[in-house]
């Protein structure tokens, strides 16, 4: 509380141990543990930043390389998805190519309002400090819808080509 009578932060949030794959307390005697400096190098800061989110800080966290890969699957899958979605945009330019809301196919409407939700419970999520529950639902609802809504995108921007409407 130093000199301000007051504490430098809003809240204080506690987790349980790092245990390994297996639920064993990590420790150098046993050998199980992992370090940073091994872990960034292999799987990168942004694999690891998902690891933290994704993980239920109410009880003990498990951290082995099983773990790190399938997360590094997922992260690979979200950061492709994201990598398509925005190269469809290269040509976007918002003068030319908005379309107001009304104008819009139903897809498009029901993916804004999607991600108006998905932006609200992530908001929430963090405000709470829930954000496993976020990471547990909706980041695995989006990762098996993200190749259906490709499709649906694929087929809708090659059915504007064959009526010669463009891409």
């Amino acid at each position: 509380m130093g000199t301000r009578g007051e504490p430098p932060y809003r809240s204080v949030l506690t987790h349980g141990f790092t245990v390994d794959g297996s639920g064993r307390k990590m420790s150098k005697s046993v050998g199980n543990y992992l370090t940073q400096e091994e872990l960034l190098p292999r799987f990168g800061a942004d694999v690891l930043r998902l690891w933290v989110a994704a993980e239920d800080y109410t009880e003990d966290i498990r951290l082995s390389d099983e773990i790190l890969n399938r997360l590094s699957d997922a992260y690979r899958r979200i950061r492709n998805t994201w990598r398509f979605l925005l190269g469809t945009l290269a040509d976007f330019e918002p003068e030319r190519d908005r379309v107001s809301y009304d104008q819009m196919d139903e897809l498009d409407r029901w993916a804004l309002l999607r991600l108006g939700e998905l932006i609200t419970r992530v908001r929430r999520a963090y405000e709470d400090m829930g954000v496993m529950e976020f990471a547990d639902t909706d980041a695995a609802a989006i990762l098996e819808n993200d190749n259906r809504v490709a499709e649906e995108f694929d087929a809708k921007q090659f059915v504007g080509q064959q009526l010669g409407q463009g891409a």
